[in-house]
Parts: C-alpha cells; sequence; structure tokens
C-alpha cells in the first residue's frame, strides 16, 4: 500500500534515512557525488556563426556523400532508371499537336517520379543522419545550419535528378516536327 511508504518515510528523520542510504551499493552507483578533479576548468567555447556552423555541416555532409559509395550510386543511378521506365511506358506523341490526354499523361507521370525522388532522398537521409544530428547538437552546432546544410545538398541533388529524369523520360517524345526530344524517332 502507497499510504504505508508515506507514513514509513514520516516515522525517522531525514538524516536518518540519508545516512542509510548513503551506505548502499545504488548510492555509489548513482548517487554519489562524482569526484573532483584537479584539471584546469573548462573554458567555454567562443560562440560561432550560424554561416560558419552552415559552411562547416556542407562540407562534411558533401565529405560523407561522396564518401558513401552505395549511398552516391543510388543517389546517381535513380533519376536515369525511372527515366528509361517511363520512356519505355509513356506514349510516344506526348508532345504532338492534338495530344492533350497523352501530354497530361506524361506530366503526371514525371511529375509523380520526380517528387519520388525527392521523397527518397529526404526520407533516406532523416534516417540516416539521425545520430549525427545528435552528436552535432550535443557539441553545440546550430540545429538550423545542420538542417539548411542537408536541404541545401539534397536540393541540388534533386534538380539535377529531375533534369535527367525529364531527360531521359522525354527522349523518345516525338515533337511537331517528327523528331525526338533527344533521340530520333
Amino acid at each position: 500500500d502507497l499510504a504505508s511508504v508515506f507514513s514509513l518515510l514520516g516515522s525517522r528523520p531525514q538524516a536518518e534515512w540519508e545516512r542509510e542510504f548513503a551506505q548502499t551499493t545504488s548510492y555509489l552507483k548513482f548517487g554519489a557525488p562524482a569526484p573532483i578533479s584537479a584539471a584546469a576548468p573548462e573554458t567555454p567555447l567562443p560562440p560561432r556563426s550560424f554561416l560558419s556552423d552552415l559552411r562547416v555541416m556542407l562540407v562534411r555532409y558533401i565529405r560523407s556523400l561522396l564518401g558513401d559509395r552505395r549511398r552516391l550510386i543510388l543517389l546517381l543511378a535513380q533519376a536515369p532508371v525511372l527515366g528509361a521506365i517511363l520512356a519505355a511506358v509513356l506514349f510516344r506523341e506526348a508532345f504532338v499537336q492534338g495530344s492533350g490526354q497523352d501530354t497530361r499523361q506524361y506530366l503526371l507521370a514525371t511529375v509523380l517520379a520526380m517528387s519520388w525522388l525527392g521523397g527518397s532522398n529526404s526520407v533516406r537521409e532523416i534516417v540516416q543522419e539521425r545520430d549525427v544530428f545528435r552528436r552535432e547538437m550535443a557539441v553545440g552546432v546550430s540545429a538550423t545550419a545542420f538542417v539548411v546544410s542537408r536541404w541545401i545538398v539534397l536540393s541540388v541533388a534533386t534538380a539535377v535528378q529531375a533534369i535527367v529524369l525529364h531527360l531521359v523520360a522525354s527522349s523518345r517524345q516525338q515533337n511537331p516536327i517528327g523528331q525526338g526530344a533527344l533521340l530520333r524517332a
């Protein structure tokens, strides 16, 4: 009964309970004060600016991205593969005058594929960078600088992926003149 615990605690003075607890192994493990070291007192780190944190985070992230071959290959291969799939399944006359339905289907498919690229890039990075984020926050790096550095790199990567996806997906599309956007029909 919880009420009996409180009445038991009130039956003896606080100092007596403290002395009894100080003799337990739990106190030595969890409650004992840390020994005072003779080392010099820590000097606080000088404040860093947002731009310096951002620059450091950008360089680190780009280096980590270039150093992880598997992640880099996945980032580089996604757009051409999706573009080739779209080029194979989409109508070839999407840009020919009078093919409004084909044009809408082409645009819908490419916008969805580009959204997929951006979403998969960001989700993958959020999951992989969680521990790095915690470590950087522990040493005082600006959370905004960390997130903005990822956003900049992934925005550029996704924009390049979108361009590659569009070029590959539209490579077999005929224009009004009868030529493919990139390849001859």
